[in-house]
């Protein structure tokens, strides 16, 4: 495929080496990010094409690096992400729509928002940076703050049609997962393990993930369709965890699918005419 001038594969670039971060877990972001632009540029899809909303300042930051051209991105109050982004996809099905953050902001702060995303089924690409604490309490934080919540099984009970998890030790791996989340029509959580070192000394996230994790290599190109109780069982295991495709249901209606404006008219809103007499009628009978 001959490529345009201002393609993705001339703007998603790896960021800058001499960006600064606050702390490991940040570091970890830019990775993944790099591994996201990776995978839109493999996609062919342009910046243009592709829109980043965060709820979360180091995720901002991540998506709006220093000395890059960046897709659109929108910045949205903390934990407000994914009903952003499932609006920004109900007016235009042609943007590729990744809804990207932390634990906190996605599963804390905006855990009601993760439960009516899945309900809906908007086709949202969501990306969760799952911040783990690598040594004696080596359990990733939201499975400890209020009790024990495992994100993965909560979103296989609500129905997720794509379930998936990722680990910034392995980039390349990741960026697969990264791919197959966003071809899927449908919500798809990429839940991505970023282990957080300055808080124990002496830790090492590449150790700790190397004798923590293992892959599900036999199921990268979707060709064996893992069933809900597989699936279920999977997301149950710890320590090791297992990283890959944990469910793949491909056959869920979208939101987009029912929504009317759609139906016979596959245009963005904004390149619509407004239906200016309807509005007025409308606006008379209230």
């Amino acid at each position: 495929m001959t490529r345009m001038a201002n393609s993705s594969s001339d703007i998603f670039s790896d960021v800058p080496s001499d960006v600064s971060f606050n702390s490991s877990s940040e570091r970890g972001a830019v990775e993944i990010l790099n591994s996201l632009y990776s995978a839109l540029a493999e996609l062919d899809l342009r910046p243009e094409e592709v829109i980043l909303v965060s709820g979360h300042e180091k995720a901002l930051r991540a998506v709006e690096p220093p000395k890059l051209p960046t897709p659109h991105r929108l910045g949205v109050p903390y934990g407000c992400a994914l009903p952003a982004a499932t609006g920004i996809r109900a007016a235009n099905p042609r943007l590729s729509v990744i809804a990207i953050g932390s634990d906190g902001d996605m599963y804390g702060a905006g855990g009601n928002h993760f439960l009516q995303t899945i309900r809906r089924n908007p086709n949202v690409t969501h990306i969760v940076f799952h911040t783990v604490l690598c040594g004696e309490e080596d359990t990733p934080r939201s499975w400890r703050t209020g009790g024990a919540m495992n994100p993965l099984t909560v979103a296989l009970c609500c129905g997720a049609s794509f379930v998936a998890r990722g680990s910034a030790g392995e980039p390349e791996f990741t960026q697969l997962l990264m791919k197959r989340a966003m071809i899927h029509q449908g919500y798809a959580l990429l839940d991505i393990l970023v282990p957080d070192v300055l808080d124990v000394p002496g830790a090492d996230k590449e150790r700790w993930l190397a004798d923590n994790t293992y892959k599900l290599e036999d199921n990268i190109d979707g060709e064996r369709l893992i069933d809900h109780v597989e699936a279920m069982n999977l997301a149950f295991e710890a320590k090791p965890y297992p990283l890959g495709v944990l469910y793949d249901c491909r056959n869920l209606p979208t939101l987009e699918e029912g929504l009317a404006p759609w139906q016979k008219d596959d245009r963005p809103l904004s390149q619509r005419e407004a239906p200016l007499d309807a509005v007025w009628e409308y606006m008379k009978n209230l």
